[in-house]
């Protein structure tokens, strides 16, 4: 059976590199997958800021309060460490078909409708659509909606990650869908 982060936390603060070796581990995949997303599929600053994410929570693992979960806290870590990449330099949007067509694991889930073949293509193309209006979201509200509506995070998570109230997740996260919807509108009317 395998060690709750709590106990792996508690292990790897008193010293032991294998504990914080699982916690890598664990949380690796998901930590590059949304920094992946809020980097518009820039493969090479997704993995230097994963890295970079690592090392700052190895670095600050002493400081952990455990006031928060421990994926909590390194997602915190990981959007501030990104947020603060994308201001620094502007990284152009990009479709994640263009950078990544062979990794699914990467792609946004879309409704399949029942697998009817006709609606195939449909699909695949609203799909791209999608992720290119996602892309063009600003820093803020690309985060929150990555990781409510992609990473699936609750408000208040997304809140203490975010160091900001629930509401004010809310209101982003309102923001970004009522964006999305207003440059989706003319693909879907020109769909009917």
């Amino acid at each position: 059976m395998s060690e709750t982060d709590h106990v792996l936390v508690a292990r790897a603060k008193a010293g032991d590199r294998t504990a914080f070796e699982a916690l890598v581990d664990r949380h690796a995949r998901p930590i590059y997958g949304m920094i992946y997303r809020m980097v518009r599929g820039q493969r090479e600053e997704a993995e230097d800021l994963t890295q970079e994410v690592l090392l700052r929570a190895f670095q600050a693992l002493p400081s952990f309060r455990g006031d928060s979960q421990f994926s909590t806290w390194l997602h915190r870590i990981a959007v501030n460490r990104t947020l603060n990449r994308l201001q620094k330099k502007s990284i152009p949007a990009r479709s994640i078909h263009d950078v990544a067509p062979d990794r699914p694991d990467l792609e946004l889930e879309l409704p399949d409708q029942r697998h009817r073949p006709d609606r195939q293509a449909e699909r695949q193309e609203l799909k791209g659509v999608l992720e290119r209006a996602i892309d063009h979201l600003s820093d803020s509200l690309r985060a929150v909606f990555v990781l409510r509506e992609i990473e699936g995070l609750s408000h208040e998570s997304i809140a203490s990650i975010l160091g900001v109230q629930s509401q004010a997740v809310r209101v982003r996260l309102h923001r970004a869908k009522k964006e999305l919807i207003k440059m989706l509108t003319p693909y879907l009317e020109g769909v009917r």
